[in-house]
């Protein structure tokens, strides 16, 4: 049914009647078309849906940059300190993701720090993950449990 409709049209419907739609949007992310995995990401996030973390934390290093855009943006709310790791590595790699990168862990950790965009020098986005990595690694962090 949701193939039928615009991809926005498909996520609203989906996100408004996720129970019904829970199965299909699990199978779309395993899809071989990017456009029906970005959307079933995009469905979880706008239903507000933390239970899928992992299957969507799967798709961080999918080929295709819509997908990854997604994943950063639902993780940017459902993330859990575990993913951090995962997206410093994703700031050395995916340039054009940057600014969703730093956003995301700005969010998940709480710490305030300068946005990286994919016009940022290499040096600075080397500088800035040596940065997260020594606040990952404090006490105060991981006694807050964050």
């Amino acid at each position: 049914q949701l193939v039928k409709l615009s991809w926005s049209r498909a996520v609203s419907v989906a996100a408004a009647n996720l129970a019904y739609y829970r199965p299909q949007l699990l199978r779309a992310l395993h899809s071989s078309c990017p456009e029906e995995r970005s959307a079933a990401v995009v469905s979880f996030n706008e239903a507000n849906e933390p239970d899928v973390h992992d299957d969507i934390l799967r798709l961080l290093d999918d080929p295709d940059q819509v997908v990854r855009r997604e994943v950063v943006e639902y993780l940017e709310e459902f993330g859990i300190p575990s993913d951090c790791g995962r997206l410093l590595a994703h700031l050395e790699t995916d340039p054009a993701l940057r600014f969703s990168l730093t956003r995301a862990l700005q969010k998940i950790t709480g710490r305030e720090a300068g946005l990286l965009d994919e016009d940022t020098s290499q040096a600075e986005v080397e500088q800035a993950i040596a940065g997260w990595r020594r606040y990952l690694a404090t006490p105060k962090y991981l006694v807050n449990g964050r």
